[in-house]
């Protein structure tokens, strides 16, 4: 390439993917943009790795017109916080955008789509609330980072936060669940260890939690295995997986879920 040669924006667009990488690594977490049940909607969420079905209800029960004229409108809010470019042409709702992603969106993206192990978890059975990881692998480099996305409490229209305002094809859409809120950050594969370890063995709850790990096993194909953590009659935290009580070391603490963790999730995952 000349010096009069425009550089390549994919170029810099691979950099600046990297070089959220390598913050996540390096400081155990690197934030990303918030979306919302619209935007994710619009990118075709229902068809990546997993999606709240409340939020793809609502998106596919209004009215055709509307939800295409929302898809414009999301492309464009997306657009106007430089998460991507505008959309040439706008295509079917839930189709991809013609149009260049930003490096952040297109993590995102790329973790829910092709993840290398997922993991989902649950407070008594509803996973809304809880947090939701996707590893992010590389070949001969294995696991780079951590997806985590959690489905936050709070709920907002467009125009709030950098969401641009709709025409009054919001009118239709003002339903708790599109206007769901959820957050993202990416997170070293150590922090999300820990992370997950110290959620399932929570002092604090009586609740019955679960962790659920989906992921490719060579020669078994897709494989589930399922972490839970209850609370005993005299007060004792007892976590057990498909074989049993995790009991370790250290007597079934945060510790031994977490090299258990470590076990099953980081080692031997490969990129997809």
């Amino acid at each position: 390439m000349t010096a009069d040669e425009p550089a390549d924006p994919r170029q810099a667009d691979v950099a600046a993917a990297e070089a959220l990488l390598v913050a996540a690594a390096r400081d155990g977490a690197a934030l990303l943009p918030d979306l919302i049940g619209v935007d994710l909607c619009a990118l075709g969420a229902a068809f990546q790795a997993v999606f709240d079905e409340p939020v793809w209800r609502a998106w596919v029960n209004l009215p055709d017109a509307y939800r295409e004229q929302l898809t414009g409108d999301a492309f464009r809010g997306l657009a106007g916080r430089r998460l991507m470019d505008p959309p040439q042409s706008v295509p079917e709702a839930g189709g991809r955008p013609l149009a260049r992603i930003a490096p952040a969106l297109g993590l995102i993206m790329m973790a829910r789509n092709q993840p290398a192990f997922l993991v989902q978890c649950a407070v008594d059975g509803e996973q809304r609330g809880a947090p939701r990881m996707y590893g992010i692998a590389q070949e001969d480099m294995g696991v780079r980072a951590v997806l985590v996305e959690r489905a936050s409490n709070e709920r907002i229209g467009f125009g709030v936060q950098q969401h641009v305002v709709l025409s009054r094809a919001e009118d239709l859409a003002r339903r708790d669940d599109l206007h769901q809120l959820y957050k993202y950050v990416l997170l070293s594969p150590g922090r999300s260890i820990s992370t997950l370890a110290s959620w399932l063995c929570d002092d604090q709850s009586a609740a019955t939690r679960t962790l659920d790990l989906y992921r490719n096993s060579e020669g078994e194909g897709l494989t589930r295995i399922r972490l839970t953590a209850n609370r005993e009659s005299d007060g004792r935290l007892v976590v057990t997986d498909d074989d049993g009580p995790i009991r370790g070391e250290n007597a079934g603490t945060a510790d031994d879920v977490a090299n258990e963790l470590t076990r099953r999730v980081l080692v031997g995952t490969a990129a997809r």
